[in-house]
């Protein structure tokens, strides 16, 4: 079946039809050349640009989000090196989530026959509704009028985020799909804390089983996020006689300003789950792979080439140890650490500006929302330490 056939028989549907073209990049003339369907495919062709004539900007949508936001930027007259300034000032999980969100508006836009640069209000206004009626939570619509806001011309003078038909909608989602919290519960931390004493020596584990057990007692001790795990300082660890100090390589997720904070980890008694002990250990163990394409992050792959890791492997290998610990992963995922860490601590008698100040929280009613849980009653040691406290 040649081009131009394969182009007739999608184009049934507009959509399809606009898919391929945008795709392959087929235009009338690479379709008609050794094609056995010249007069079918100009056809095909004139049909085709019939139905797409109002997508001016349709070759425009074809290039990423970020690349468009340059494009607006260049017409602005700003120079190379400012738009690279001001692109930057979006971390890249936030341009990437934004990215996601503007290929579910483009295609949006392309099955109904619109062009996702230059289109109407209530064009957005029905897109956001729709994805409301599809089910998708507050957070997610959110995301997408953020996105399109920072995307998208001013409509009557507003962006589009704050225009205040946009803002009633939203407030609409929120009081119809309240936000709700993805756990109800905690889980124990001891079960995985004595899970952890119990694979035996540091210096005995094979490089993976040290990597998850590393992984997990951090994650713990410290209430950091999981991305910035993977974002840990190798050359900025440093140990003393009580406990072990680190920077990240990028701002935490709450920070705005302010130099790379420091997080420390005190020691504990029980080597077999302290994780300035087994810190150390994987320091060792890691000491004869590292090289100049690793020597910045903390975690290294396990297998070779033991590159820099991203944070769904640090991800994975959390939620891996919960599940050999008997925590059900299929509703606890790795970043659950952090609610099931602080949960106890609070039951342990720890206050609550403490643990606002270890897990980044400028809001109270931030933990008290989506972290503090009913759990068994650390910072560090009331969680990690299961020796009974007297």
């Amino acid at each position: 079946m040649g081009k131009c056939e394969m182009l007739y028989n999608s184009c049934n549907s507009c959509y399809l039809g606009k898919r391929i073209i945008l795709k392959y990049w087929i235009t009338p003339d690479m379709c008609c050349i050794r094609c056995p369907y010249p007069r079918l495919c100009r056809r095909v062709w004139e049909r085709v640009e019939r139905r797409t004539a109002p997508l001016s900007g349709i070759r425009h949508t074809s290039i990423g989000r970020l690349e468009i936001v340059r494009q607006n930027f260049r017409r602005r007259g700003f120079s190379s090196p400012l738009v690279e300034l001001l692109v930057a000032g979006s971390r890249a999980s936030t341009l990437s989530t934004y990215e996601s969100a503007w290929r579910t508006w483009a295609t949006w836009c392309y099955q109904r026959g619109e062009d996702p640069l230059s289109t109407t209000l209530a064009f957005v206004l029905e897109f956001l509704a729709n994805l409301h009626g599809a089910g998708k939570s507050y957070s997610t619509i959110n995301v997408h009028r953020s996105m399109l806001s920072k995307t998208l011309p001013h409509f009557e003078g507003h962006p589009v985020g704050s225009h205040p038909l946009v803002k009633g909608l939203l407030s609409g989602c929120f009081n119809i799909n309240l936000p709700k919290p993805r756990y109800n519960s905690s889980w124990d931390p001891n079960v995985v804390v004595s899970h952890m004493a119990s694979l035996g020596e540091n210096s005995s584990l094979p490089l993976s089983k040290l990597s998850h057990k590393t992984a997990v007692l951090l994650a713990l001790a410290s209430l950091i996020h999981v991305s910035e795990l993977a974002s840990i300082n190798f050359q900025s660890v440093t140990f003393s006689s009580s406990g072990v100090n680190f920077t990240l390589l990028k701002p935490r997720k709450a920070q705005h300003s302010g130099p790379l904070q420091s997080i420390f980890i005190p020691s504990l008694r029980e080597p077999g789950c302290c994780p300035v002990e087994t810190i150390k250990a994987y320091v060792d163990a890691t000491a004869p792979h590292r090289n100049h394409s690793n020597i910045n992050s903390l975690f290294v792959s396990c297998n070779k080439p033991h590159r820099n890791i991203t944070s769904n492997t640090v991800s994975g290998w959390i939620r891996s140890s919960l599940a050999v610990a008997g925590i059900d992963t299929s509703v606890f995922s790795a970043h659950s650490t952090r609610g099931a860490s602080t949960s106890k601590d609070l039951a342990a008698g720890i206050s609550i500006d403490a643990i606002l100040k270890k897990g980044n929280w400028a809001r109270e009613a931030t933990f008290n929302k989506f972290y503090k849980r009913n759990s068994i009653p650390s910072l560090a040691s009331a969680v990690l330490d299961p020796t009974p406290q007297t």
